[in-house]
């Protein structure tokens, strides 16, 4: 097993240009998953031995460990990363002709919960939506309607001046 990991972060290294973090975070993953398996079969894990049962034990197992130096469970992304090393480890050795696309599919999907968005000010709010009202561009007819409605209530009748249009007189009344 250790052969096929150290060979698999060699391809990673050269072919796929992985980042040496990339790199390091797939060591761990996978060197996890080896004791794993090999406590769990009690003999020298290989790829003759992964079953999707096997797969699927770690990771349930997987997901219950504790984050380093806490009480609480890891998190979302860090297992899903986990999983991801599994499966790219899976695909190299599904390429190379070793186990089966049936195995690879066998691993759950983990997606990580997305962060609600933040609370604005009301200021803040109240100035986004006045951007917003006046980058809409309104038919003609439409927007004499929308300024009369404004200077009916703010001025009282006035003229208004449509851009490519004569200037227009609204009887307003109230």
């Amino acid at each position: 097993m250790d052969r096929w990991i150290t060979e698999f972060l060699e391809y990673l290294g050269t072919q796929r240009r992985a980042a040496p973090a990339t790199l390091r975070a797939y060591r761990d993953d996978l060197n996890r998953f080896a004791v794993f398996a090999r406590s769990r079969l009690r003999a020298e894990p290989g790829p003759e031995n992964f079953t999707p049962e096997l797969l699927a034990a770690f990771a349930a197992s997987r997901s219950l460990q504790k984050a380093t130096g806490t009480n609480r469970p890891i998190s979302a992304r860090t297992l899903g990363r986990s999983l991801a090393a599994l499966r790219s480890f899976l695909r190299y050795l599904e390429r190379r002709g070793k186990t089966t696309g049936a195995l690879r599919g066998s691993l759950p999907r983990v997606s990580a919960p997305q962060p609600l968005p933040a609370a604005i000010g009301e200021l803040l709010l109240q100035e986004l939506m006045d951007r917003a009202a006046a980058s809409v561009q309104f038919p003609v007819p439409l927007r004499v309607v929308f300024q009369a409605a404004e200077v009916r209530q703010h001025l009282g009748p006035a003229p208004l001046i449509v851009p490519q249009r004569r200037p227009l007189r609204f009887p307003l009344q109230s």
